[in-house]
């Protein structure tokens, strides 16, 4: 490991940052953030560098990766952010990790520069798309109008270097796994998953990577 990735990871001071204002979100139902409260994690840039016990916000509205400075001032990083993962609270009362990752061949087979998170690692990999935008809806019988955040998930299998749209469901997940379709099948009607709740649809992808 170089010097500059050693000292990166116990001096947050060798960071640097562009200071910003925080967004004017405002009068707006919801939270533009993955989790609304600052959340520690690790950051590795473009060039291997890497940092650890960072405070992190990831703003999905303009799918950016914020950090909290020394000063305690929001920063952008300067430097291409090429991974991140972030300790949040789960429902149990824990903390669970989230990884982000960017740099997958998009669909149209250009280089993404989207943030995906990483729900099952390995040669074939679970990724999940999340997305906010701001919607302006016009309550029922009444001409007030409302702005919330409006939350938009996909889900992909990125397998030999191509990302393949897929639904949570047994039909499309069939599809994007055809080359171990019996297998699958067999899985499906044994441990009867529930493929809407993240957790058990990367089960089944860990599984695939198995076979």
């Amino acid at each position: 490991m170089g010097g500059k990735s050693a000292i990166a990871q116990f001096n947050i001071q060798d960071l640097e940052g562009r200071p910003i204002l925080k967004k004017a979100y405002t009068n707006i139902e919801g939270s533009p953030y993955l989790h609304a409260d600052w959340g520690k994690g690790m950051v590795k840039l473009s060039d291997g560098t890497t940092y650890k016990q960072i405070e992190l916000l990831y703003d999905q509205v303009s799918d950016e990766l914020l950090f909290k400075g020394p000063d305690g001032q929001m920063r952008s990083f300067v430097d291409t952010v090429k991974e991140f993962e972030i300790q949040l609270p789960s429902e149990n009362a824990g903390l669970t990790s989230h990884i982000f990752r960017r740099g997958y061949t998009s669909l149209n087979r250009s280089a993404d520069g989207a943030f995906y998170e990483v729900l099952t690692d390995g040669a074939t990999q679970l990724l999940k798309r999340t997305t906010k935008a701001i919607l302006e809806e016009t309550t029922y019988s009444s001409a007030t109008k409302i702005k919330r955040f409006h939350e938009n998930v996909t889900y992909y299998i990125s397998k030999n270097e191509k990302l393949t749209k897929i639904k949570p469901d047994k039909k499309a997940v069939i599809a994007a796994l055809s080359d171990k379709a019996p297998e699958i099948e067999k899985y499906l009607k044994e441990k009867k998953p529930d493929l809407k709740k993240d957790a058990e649809l990367a089960a089944l992808v860990t599984y695939y990577n198995t076979l």
